[in-house]
């Protein structure tokens, strides 16, 4: 009976993972590329030597990387050409996709203090 048992859990295992690629896989089609990296993180933990899974993992991880260093890059030509709305809103997005991004909070803390500065150097000229 155990063995019949384990056959079950198996098979249902094998399911859930067909469904997790298949979220993985909408998720990244969708561009949500952190939620298609958590999603295969959770398939490698499930079938750690499933080499499918560990090349789409190491693929997702690059995209996941290219996309963030484009969006600090933008943000950073935003900010120096004055747009600090537009380059807080890039850095966001990178916290949202990497929220342990150092340098990206550091930059929307800057940017948050140089928008705050702005709105009561506005107030002050309007008083």
């Amino acid at each position: 009976a155990d063995n019949k048992e384990f056959k079950k859990f198996e098979e249902t295992r094998k399911v859930t993972a067909s469904e997790l690629q298949d979220l993985a896989n909408k998720a990244l089609a969708q561009g949500r590329l952190r939620v298609a990296l958590d999603i295969i993180e959770e398939l490698a933990n499930m079938d750690k030597n499933n080499t499918q899974v560990l090349e789409l993992k190491k693929a997702l991880e690059q995209k996941l990387s290219a996309r963030i260093a484009a969006l600090m890059k933008r943000g950073n030509n935003f900010y120096k050409n004055g747009s600090i709305d537009d380059a807080k809103r890039d850095w966001e997005e990178v916290l949202r996709l990497d929220p342990n991004n150092k340098e990206a909070q550091n930059n929307v803390e800057r940017a948050q203090r140089v928008l705050e500065k702005l709105l009561e150097l506005k107030t002050e000229e309007e008083t």
